[in-house]
């Protein structure tokens, strides 16, 4: 009886599996991590700290630990129980409770992916899990969901505006009810990080889209608190900074030099391999490396998969039913407008990290489940998928070494 249910279940015994391993790994990266060892957290604090003993939200100003000052405010008002509950604890205690309620938030990500991934490859169940494990078992997106940082709530709410288009295009029709949602979900986007603006964009049109000319003025007026925390967020920056996001008054203090001198072909590709890298693993302040071969590996996996998955799209894409193709196919868009926008944001600010690219890590477990699996035949497919999981687990088992010695 057992087996046969084990047998009957074993996709969602799987995906259990998995996101215990990821609460499991992440609660030892979020303990051997050192107060403070992380990129930004100690900014991020100060911003959350502000806000629970002030009730306003702090000003970029010439010190460093502002610098996070002009980041949208939701991620640090919705930590703030945790924050009043804990304020009394040594800070140690206090930053270790913010980083558990944070590996919670993140959690959400994998399970989105999932239901993503069961709806958008039915029947596929070996995509489905192989695709979801990519996100579960990422050591960096790991090692990001335990620290203070409104990355956090970035990255659930990217893969919740994810699933919610694809269910949109998949059932299709107008109401009122998806819509206050888009709304709702779309402003909650709009105050967490600039990042997400994308998602929000795509969101509205799609909604208005759906809607038709005859509810296109009902779809407009349901938007009605997206337009008011635009104006409010927007005109405040501009009051104090200048600028519509503050991107410039932080430039001038922080980041005067532009960084535009690997604007060569040989400079872009470092940037690309540096940033690929640091999507995978790259601990601390990112000084913290595993061993060579392990970028190897990541790399030439990276490299094949865009290979099948260019091989997918030029045969089984074709057989899928539109609704599918049309949200794969925005999915790429949304991909590509997110690397667009952190090489942009790199010109001013050089800076690359992987976690930027979190915001769609679903989306690449995607591309890079359907493109291992593509390469494949149908009777090594499931060996694959196990190799890659193992593979994945022994990643997170040496980059918990390296955090231990180091972090």
């Amino acid at each position: 009886m057992t087996i046969q249910y084990i047998r009957k279940n074993y996709s969602v015994i799987t995906f259990v599996l998995f996101l215990l391993l990821y609460l499991g790994f992440g609660s030892l990266f979020i303990l051997f991590t050192n107060t403070f060892k992380a990129p930004d957290e100690r900014m991020h604090y100060y911003y959350v700290k502000t806000v629970g003993q002030t009730g306003k939200l702090p000003v970029i100003t010439s010190e460093k630990v502002t610098k996070e000052s002009h980041q949208p405010p939701l991620y640090y008002w919705l930590v703030q129980p945790i924050y009043q509950l804990t304020k009394s604890w040594s800070e140690r205690g206090s930053v270790v409770a913010l980083r558990f309620f944070g590996l919670i938030i993140s959690s959400t990500v994998i399970i989105m992916t999932y239901f993503m991934m069961r709806k958008l490859f039915l029947g596929n169940d070996l995509i489905s899990l192989t695709a979801t494990a990519l996100v579960a078992l990422n050591p960096q997106f790991i090692y990001m969901s335990g620290i203070i940082n409104n990355d956090v709530l970035t990255n659930m709410l990217a893969a919740l505006c994810l699933l919610l288009l694809i269910l949109f295009i998949v059932k299709g029709g107008w109401n009122w009810v998806r819509t206050l949602v888009f709304c709702l979900v779309g402003t909650a986007a709009f105050l967490t990080k600039t990042v997400l603006w994308p998602f929000v964009s795509v969101l509205f049109i799609t909604a208005l889209w759906r809607s038709g000319k005859k509810q296109l003025l009902h779809s407009l007026l349901v938007f009605s608190p997206l337009y008011a925390v635009m104006v409010w967020w927007l005109a405040r920056n501009q009051r104090l900074y200048g600028s519509l996001t503050g991107f410039n008054y932080l430039k001038d203090l922080w980041y005067s030099e532009q960084h535009r001198d690997f604007l060569n072909l040989s400079g872009i590709w470092n940037w690309l391999k540096t940033l690929y890298e640091s999507f995978w693993a790259r601990f601390g302040y990112f000084d913290l490396a595993l061993p060579r071969v392990y970028y190897v590996i990541v790399e030439v996996l990276g490299l094949l998969a865009i290979i099948g998955f260019i091989a997918f799209l030029f045969n089984k894409f074709k057989i899928m039913d539109k609704d599918r193709r049309a949200s794969i196919l925005l999915m790429i868009i949304l991909a590509a407008v997110i690397l667009v926008g952190v090489f942009g944001y790199n010109l001013s600010f050089y800076q690359p990290q992987g976690r930027y690219m979190f915001s769609i890590i679903g989306i690449y477990g995607l591309i890079m489940a359907v493109g291992l699996l593509q390469l494949l035949p149908r009777f090594l497919k499931k060996w694959g998928s196990a190799a890659l999981i193992m593979f994945l687990l022994i990643i997170n088992w040496q980059s918990l070494l390296i955090i231990k010695t180091y972090g």
